[in-house]
């Protein structure tokens, strides 16, 4: 990332940036150590950056030069710039948004000049994207459009334009442009009605109140981070340079104060924008997204319990009846990308996106009752990086992955009849959850979990896609499973990574999460059909339609307890590993700076250091011969035998094997007690 000297912006000047390589201001540039200063992707070889300036004032004073007088320059040029938005394949039209709106959150700016030359008159878009150049001599120019952070595509695009007189006004009507990357636009909103839908008065305002300060983040499936947000003060929390990857991502929101009581979807069909022509009818895609679907999902293959739209809106809808008999609701046809979805135990949404298309989760939420609560939840870390000498001070860092497959055990802590000893009980057990397994798995009924709405049988790619299974399912049945389940219409509605699936929004967790109690499945109705939970009672929240009756942990104190796969280790002390990085060759001198300060020098530059892989020598650093014996001191939890104890877990010692078969020193446990009061404790932090 450049920007101009703090020189420059003193003395007034105004440098615009003006190019990118994917979008934002950064540019992505992945170099080793020593690599060369060219490289090439395609095309002829070019530096690794190259970062462009426009400056407004340098711009305009050249048009003084074209201008002998003003009879010679009369002419006006305006326009107003929207959206280009692109079709889902293999449709290849584009079109515009009609309206700004979806670039609302950069400023755009336009600038007029020679094809072959440059640029001599430059202005900044009003709010709804307009622009006016006056004073432009004839001829044949290029109008270029950019924006303040760059986010639209600029890279071999302009518009032609032709003055043959010297007076004259030219209206170039819309002029639409691309965007680098992908949106997302969320709310977190108090469901007052319970429809799980955010309600909005005549004038599009929100009748119901946001709920500020809610974490919404976007996760990679494999559990690390790819953006953080918070909601605002009305529960908005948006997200508008999401790099559109061809594959999916997890969008989660948090449920430690509220539970969920239900979510509006929209999805992006692509192509015209609700609001123009060919587009849907909708208030929530106004500009922003089509949601006029024409390839919807038979009603075998809905997300269970949802209630699915005609108009996106959902307006006379409801997810408040509970669960659907059949599996979901709505028009049989006609429907529109909008649905309402009950609450999952995951909580999370697989979403795929492509550039310059919007999609929209409306997360509703409400108090929980008196005497619920939400459970216990978190996730299992894989500690790439560990920063700290104290393992309890890690968190999960925004490049870690989460563990799948990890068995994690909760027991209940009681007192043994004399009253004084503490007792364990197990009562319930789960394995983090897996992006793969969810997205290529089935629900009891044998459908697939996850069903994608769109693809066309007059599709020619239908034709590759036709009958193929899910692999993952596939594969198992290769290697001692069960026979591969084949998918229902002939997989005209399979999920997968891929441009041609398209804007796509589903129910699915990410890797490495697991919550209690347990469940085992999902029924038809969309809610929980099973549990290994032993102690659990029902929920006594009789208004709540997906959860009354549910199991639900009792008051009391839990042990959480991590069964560590094979090749992996819990963190522990000793595996700080942040100062690791590429060996450091001393230089033959060196130059110490002034004596007020002492530095522990790096592992690599310590003299006969037996880590020291350039000089392996013995001792530690220290001199074993001093007469004081300083080199054979003992070292407090050097070489001691016994379990490490740590304020969060319990020693465990090698006193032979659980009942699963698992080694008991590969496990940690972690002591959480559970309240009667509202909300779902939370711990994230096995490593």
């Amino acid at each position: 990332m450049a920007t101009p000297g703090a020189d420059r912006i003193a003395r007034g000047e105004e440098w615009l940036q003006t190019n990118t390589l994917d979008g934002q201001k950064a540019h992505d540039s992945f170099m080793r150590i020593g690599e060369p200063a060219y490289f090439q992707e395609f095309g002829p070889g070019g530096y690794h950056v190259t970062i462009g300036f426009a400056n407004p004032k340098i711009i305009n004073n050249r048009r003084a030069g074209l201008c002998r007088n003003a009879a010679s320059c009369g002419n006006e040029v305006k326009g107003h710039v929207s959206t280009a938005r692109m079709s889902r394949p293999p449709d290849e039209r584009l079109y515009g948004s009609g309206s700004r709106d979806s670039f609302a959150f950069t400023q755009c700016y336009a600038s007029l000049g020679d094809p072959d030359g440059a640029d001599f008159a430059f202005v900044k878009c009003d709010g709804d994207g307009n622009f006016d150049f006056t004073g432009i001599p004839k001829g044949n120019w290029k109008l270029t459009i950019f924006d303040q952070w760059n986010d639209q595509i600029v890279d071999g695009i302009s518009t032609p334009i032709g003055l043959a007189n010297t007076s004259g006004s030219l209206d170039l009507g819309e002029v639409a442009v691309h965007q680098w990357q992908a949106n997302i636009y969320t709310r977190t909103f108090i469901d007052s009605n319970g429809d799980g839908v955010s309600n909005m008065d005549a004038s599009g305002n929100p009748t119901e109140p946001g709920l500020a300060l809610v974490a919404t983040n976007i996760r990679f499936r494999d559990g690390s981070f790819s953006n953080f947000n918070n909601t605002d003060l009305n529960g908005y929390a948006g997200f508008n340079e999401v790099f559109p990857l061809f594959n999916w991502y997890v969008v989660e929101t948090d449920t430690t104060r509220y539970k969920t009581t239900g979510v509006h979807v929209v999805y992006d069909a692509g192509g015209p924008t609700d609001g123009t022509p060919g587009g849907g009818k909708s208030s929530i895609g106004q500009y922003f997204a089509n949601t006029l679907e024409t390839n919807s999902l038979p009603s075998n293959l809905r997300v269970p319990g949802a209630v699915y739209c005609d108009a996106a809106d959902c307006n006379g809808f409801s997810i408040a009846s509970g669960p659907i008999v059949g599996g979901s609701s709505g028009p049989t046809s006609n429907l529109s990308t909008g649905r309402i979805d009950p609450p999952t135990p995951f909580g999370s949404y697989g979403w795929q996106g492509f550039s310059g298309q919007n999609s929209f989760l409306e997360f509703g939420k409400k108090l929980f009752a008196d005497g619920e609560n939400g459970g216990i939840h978190g996730h299992v870390v894989y500690a790439s990086t560990r920063p700290f000498d104290d393992p309890q001070l890690l968190l999960q860092l925004s490049w870690e992955p989460l563990v799948p497959h990890v068995r994690i055990n909760l027991y209940k802590e009681d007192v043994a009849s004399d009253g004084v000893t503490p007792t364990l009980t197990l009562i319930d057990h789960t394995d983090t959850s897996s992006f793969d397994d969810w997205a290529q798995g089935f629900r009891s009924n044998g459908m697939p979990n996850m069903n994608c709405p769109g693809q066309s049988t007059s599709d020619i790619f239908f034709f590759g896609l036709q009958n193929q299974p899910n692999y993952l399912d596939w594969y198992n049945s290769q290697h001692g499973g069960s026979a591969a389940k084949v998918l229902p219409a002939n997989s005209q509605f399979k999920c997968y990574d891929g441009m041609h699936n398209w804007n796509q929004l589903q129910p699915a967790p990410y890797d490495g999460m697991y919550s209690f109690p347990s469940v085992t499945s999902i029924g038809t109705d969309g809610k929980p059909a099973g549990s290994n939970c032993t102690a659990c009672i029902p929920n006594p929240d009789t208004t709540d339609p997906y959860r009354s009756g549910a199991p639900m942990l009792p008051a009391g104190k839990y042990v959480v307890e991590v069964v560590v796969p094979q090749g992996y280790e819990l963190v522990k002390e000793e595996d700080k590993n942040i100062l690791i990085g590429d060996n450091y060759i001393a230089p033959v001198t060196q130059q110490f700076g002034g004596l007020g300060s002492i530095f522990i020098l790096p592992d690599q530059a310590q003299v006969t250091n037996a880590t020291n892989p350039q000089n392996t020598t013995n001792s530690l650093g220290r001199a074993s011969s001093l007469p004081s014996h300083e080199g054979h001191q003992s070292v407090p939890g050097i070489g001691r035998s016994g379990p490490v104890r740590r304020s969060d877990s319990q020693p465990v010692r090698p006193q032979g094997n659980h009942a699963d078969g698992s080694d008991l020193r590969a496990r940690k446990v972690l002591h959480l007690h559970l309240n009667p009061r509202r909300g779902t404790l939370h711990r994230r932090d096995h490593r």
